[in-house]
């Protein structure tokens, strides 16, 4: 069982820049990632575990891209959204979130800012990479709904019952959504920056 959980939380904290496409848009950055889905008007690509999405006019070129034209998603049409009121953040806590318990906004959190989506991938991960005989027993310590609720005291001793409220409100709005897109590019290119600035430091 060391052996299992050591393997876990190298997968879990691993930070992965391997893939087999490249999608480079017209500002210059350069995005490496699997392909999720490819449409007439934007594209997803899973980067570092993180789905971004990107409209079809900020892309220069795909390189070695596999994902088909169309998929699931459709455009929203203006019309729809134009004749819809503002949804503020204040609103969407008393109306969404005002009835949750604690546990409950936890959990929500955590899936509001990815963890939970990261956890559900590393572990598919982890057993798929796993031996046959292996495979059951990776399936039960790796539950994800008992790893979740294994975590819910860490985050109930930090966070407030509002702040969560607010947290999960922000994450679910459309800056949060760009926070987290965009957070493991900034990482990425920090290290990058950071490397070539000490680099040149000691040549």
């Amino acid at each position: 069982m060391k052996k299992i959980f050591f393997v876990f939380m190298f997968f879990f904290l691993i930070i992965s820049i391997c893939s087999a496409e490249t999608v480079v848009l017209k500002s210059g950055r350069v995005i490496k990632g699997d392909i999720l889905e490819k449409t007439a008007t934007q594209i997803k690509i899973n980067a570092n575990g993180m789905t971004l999405t990107y409209y079809m006019d900020e892309v220069d070129r795909i390189e070695g891209a596999s994902a088909p034209l169309g998929g699931a998603a459709s455009p929203v049409s203006p019309s729809t959204t134009s004749a819809q009121a503002p949804v503020t953040t204040t609103s969407r806590i008393a109306t969404d979130y005002a009835l949750m318990s604690k546990k409950d906004l936890i959990l929500k959190y955590m899936e509001a800012t990815g963890a939970k989506g990261n956890m559900r991938r590393t572990f598919a991960e982890i057993i798929d990479a796993a031996s046959p005989d292996k495979k059951e027993e990776l399936k039960r310590v790796l539950n994800l709904d008992d790893v979740m609720n294994e975590l819910v005291p860490v985050y109930e001793q930090y966070f407030t019952v509002q702040d969560l409220q607010e947290l999960i409100a922000f994450y679910e709005s459309p800056l949060g959504q760009k926070v987290l897109k965009t957070a493991p590019l900034i990482l990425k290119d920090s290290m990058d920056r950071s490397v070539k600035y000490f680099k040149g430091k000691l040549e």
